[in-house]
C-alpha cells in the first residue's frame, strides 16, 4: 500500500475489514495504546495533539505500517 495521508476511517477498515467502523476504530486504538513504542513514536510526530483530525498523516501511516504491518500485504 502507498504511504500517504489517508482518512482515519479508511485505515480502520483496512486493518479490520468486516467490522463496523466504530469497532474497527476501537480495535486500532487498542493496538496503538497497547504498544508503547508505537504510541511513543506517534506522540513524537504529534498524533495525540491532533486527535480530532479526520486523517492520518503520511508520517503516522508510515509508523502504523512499520509497527503493525501493511494491511494490504
Amino acid at each position: 500500500m502507498i504511504i500517504k495521508s489517508y482518512p482515519k476511517s479508511h485505515i480502520y477498515q483496512l486493518y479490520s475489514p468486516g467490522m463496523s467502523p466504530d469497532s474497527a476504530r476501537r480495535r486500532l486504538n487498542r493496538w496503538i495504546n497497547g504498544d508503547r513504542d508505537l504510541k511513543a513514536a506517534l506522540h513524537d510526530v504529534g498524533y495525540f495533539e491532533h486527535k480530532n483530525d479526520h486523517y492520518f498523516t503520511k508520517r503516522e501511516v508510515a509508523l502504523l505500517f512499520e509497527y503493525i504491518g501493511d494491511p494490504a500485504a
